[in-house]
């Protein structure tokens, strides 16, 4: 069953992206401050105006309005802090959410072979690449059609914070393309671990 091209190419299944992040900004900012935040946005964006259910499906345009939003609201602007915001998702994710069982084990390999299927419970089109090559750890996204650079920070600060919960230690990080380069539809990056 094909998906609907009328739902823009992203979606938060299982309203996983809005727990994690509603769980970080309320850690970090307090819960008064995000209730706030929440109904601003819930009265500016539509998708956001219903609560936000396992079946949800939250287009991309309104997933990037929501991430803006985050951002404006919390880092003062500050795009660096969506790399944050995808590390504390992985942490969230990796922990008390659904992929916890990923890195109990510790396993490297597992966390590399099944990190593409995860990317498939976050969006609805691209796909992403991961190789576990030997030292270096490569994490390439292709098909991205709305190139922001929310998608390509908070994706590998996921990535690189996913590699680091199961006992890899990252000693660079190598940008090899982005979002910013070419038409945006490829992103890559290489861990050196």
């Amino acid at each position: 069953m094909g998906r609907d091209p009328a739902v823009a190419c992203a979606h938060a299944s299982q309203r996983k992206f809005y727990i994690g992040r509603r769980t970080f900004i309320t850690k970090r900012f307090g819960a008064e401050r995000w209730d706030a935040f929440a109904a601003a946005l819930a009265a500016r964006e539509p998708a956001f105006a219903k609560p936000i259910l396992v079946t949800s499906l939250v287009p991309m345009e309104a997933y990037v309005v929501f991430q803006e939003a985050c951002l404006k609201a919390f880092f003062a602007g500050d795009e660096n802090a969506y790399w944050e915001m995808g590390e504390e998702a992985a942490v969230w994710a990796l922990t008390d959410g659904p992929y916890a069982a990923l890195a109990t084990g510790k396993s490297y390999e597992l966390l590399m072979s099944k990190l593409p299927l995860v990317w498939t419970m976050y969006f609805t089109t691209g796909t992403l690449e991961t190789a576990a090559l030997p030292g270096v750890a490569s994490f390439k996204i292709v098909g991205n059609e709305l190139p922001h650079i929310c998608i390509e920070y908070v994706v590998m600060g996921f990535a690189r914070r996913a590699i680091e919960m199961v006992g890899k230690v990252t000693k660079e990080t190598r940008r090899l393309r982005g979002i910013k380069d070419g038409d945006g539809s490829v992103v890559h990056y290489e861990f050196v671990i």
